[in-house]
């Protein structure tokens, strides 16, 4: 997607003066939530782009005039055979001419050769597309009809060779438009569903998503509220509903891969580990089995040589290094139990951590010197691993990502290692009786820009709780009594490190399960300790408790 967060954007709204061919119409605000939405209040119409655009990034600020287009947005136009009662509405443009660019609209219909577009479908909605060409390059105009007597053009172009951008973007920005519009919604402001959803935590802990999803219907058209839904889903264990809500937002094609092509990853990570200083890891944040994975090699990563783990999803790390476990006030993602889980053993080890991750406009750079500052700055000599989200580790995309500018910046190239790419792909050919559940592919190039791709397959349910040694777990049952009487149908099953817990109420807990309130034998396997299991209902009721020994 052209993330119009991630360059520098100029927001360009026009009063009906200043150039001599065209209508420029008043009246233009934009809000952001996740994504920029337009809304223009005298000619009652609003457009939905994809990216987060703050209002204090405008060139000239809401609502002020300029005086004339850009040239080549001067060239597109004509090209399009706009009219003078076309109203322009606004304009993006990247940096340097490096990303999209985009020009909305509002066409008179009686004007037009209807003709000359082509019906576009994507999924229930319909819009009408135009493809010229310019400068050797394709340009698109979209129509979303408005009423009887107008449309919402939306003209996307790319507007130098250097220019990123694909068609795909062009129809995310059809089709959000497209359904607000059809849906009656595109004057209304958009609720962020990620500041709701931190909302309901506070009242609700980990039966937030089960609260969130009846509030669906709140957000409008946004693949935020699944992406949301999935967070907190795998937040609270349910990871069957985490991944279907990840599969709406992601879209992702489940893939069936050869065994030939896979071979047990650990070893052969380790075998490149050694010789490197800084290593990266990619994390989805709706996975734990990611996190699970690099906590199985956190020991022998220590034994190389590495001293800090630098997590994206942390904030600041000064109670982390004097307490040694995280809390609910730690960051969003530190309340999945299994990142939890991984933050303590590293501190346990004796790694230091490092929360790098940044909300400048320049994000990937300022991740990188929240890095260095952090630990190549003390000592240059120092070993680093890195657990980033998604796409921040790789080294050849365009725009860069977070890995390209660290070897920039440092010179340090780093080995990074892709989970994300394969995370919903099965293998239909491995032995039954295969043992390892995390693998190194070596099938064709999946053009995932980081030198390793491994298929992760843990099965969380066949791993203890937390990362006990070996020789500490042990299988044990935990007999619920029926809770229905209490008025909810579920509870949220948890267990805390008593000790933790008697320090700080707010710790997060080292196992979390959505489970019925009837009457209840739940299966774990467990490290030897003292333990605290609580079961709480909607607005945190306390539904149960009881102290756990383990020996």
């Amino acid at each position: 997607m052209c993330k119009l967060s991630s360059v520098f954007l100029m927001v360009i709204i026009f009063v009906q003066y200043g150039c001599r061919s065209y209508t420029f119409s008043k009246g233009g605000r934009v809000e952001s939530n996740f994504m920029t939405y337009y809304f223009n209040d005298s000619l009652k119409v609003g457009a939905v782009l994809y990216g987060n655009m703050p209002l204090d990034t405008a060139n000239s600020g809401i609502g002020t005039s300029l005086t004339n287009l850009h040239h080549l947005d001067k060239e597109v136009l004509k090209k399009f055979h706009i009219n003078k009662s076309d109203a322009l509405l606004f304009s993006f443009k990247g940096k340097d001419n490096a990303t999209c660019s985009v020009i909305g609209l509002v066409r008179n219909s009686s004007a037009m050769q209807l003709s000359d577009y082509k019906n576009a479908k994507e999924g229930q909605t319909f819009f009408l597309v135009k493809t010229i060409q310019y400068k050797n390059r394709d340009a698109y105009e979209g129509l979303i009809r408005i009423d009887q007597n107008r449309f919402l053009s939306i003209i996307y172009y790319l507007p130098s060779e250097k220019a990123t951008g694909r068609v795909e973007e062009f129809n995310t920005i059809m089709l959000y438009s497209a359904k607000r519009i059809k849906e009656g919604q595109s004057m209304l402001s958009v609720l962020n569903v990620f500041e709701d959803a931190e909302e309901l935590f506070s009242d609700h802990g980990y039966l937030t998503p089960f609260k969130l999803i009846e509030r669906r219907g709140n957000y409008g058209v946004s693949n935020f509220t699944d992406q949301a839904l999935a967070t907190y889903y795998s937040f609270c264990g349910d990871l069957d509903l985490a991944n279907k809500a990840s599969e709406a937002f992601m879209g992702i094609k489940k893939e069936n891969l050869d065994a030939k092509d896979l071979a047990p990853a650990a070893a052969r990570i380790l075998s490149q580990t050694v010789n490197k200083q800084v290593v990266m890891f990619n994390t989805a944040h709706h996975v734990p089995q990611h996190a699970y994975f690099l906590g199985e090699l956190l020991d022998r990563l220590y034994k190389q040589g590495f001293t800090y783990l630098a997590l994206e999803g942390l904030g600041d790390t000064s109670t982390v290094m004097k307490n040694g476990f995280v809390s609910f006030n730690d960051g969003i993602y530190i309340r999945d139990p299994v990142f939890s889980n991984l933050v303590c053993k590293a501190r346990a080890i004796g790694f230091k951590i490092i929360g790098y991750d940044t909300d400048s406009d320049d994000r990937e750079e300022g991740q990188v010197q929240n890095i260095v500052d952090q630990s190549l700055k003390l000592n240059k000599d120092s070993r680093v691993v890195v657990l980033a989200g998604y796409a921040h580790i790789q080294e050849n995309s365009t725009p860069k990502k977070m890995a390209a500018f660290f070897k920039e910046m440092t010179g340090i190239d780093p080995l990074t290692i892709d989970q994300t790419t394969l995370m919903t792909s099965s293998c239909k050919s491995l032995e039954t009786n295969n043992m390892e559940d995390v693998f190194l592919y070596s099938g064709e190039d999946l053009k995932t820009g980081t030198d390793l791709v491994i298929w992760n397959n843990i099965n969380m349910q066949n791993k203890p709780i937390g990362f006990p040694a070996t020789g500490e777990v042990k299988g044990i049952k935990i007999d619920i009594p029926d809770l229905s009487s209490k008025k909810d149908s579920v509870a949220a099953f948890s267990i805390y490190n008593h000790a933790n817990y008697v320090i700080d109420s707010t710790v997060t807990p080292i196992f979390v399960k959505v489970i019925p309130t009837k009457k209840n034998t739940f299966p774990i396997k467990i490290g030897r300790g003292k333990y605290l299991v609580k079961c709480l209902g909607y607005d945190k009721r306390l539904l149960y408790k009881v102290e756990l020994i383990v020996n």
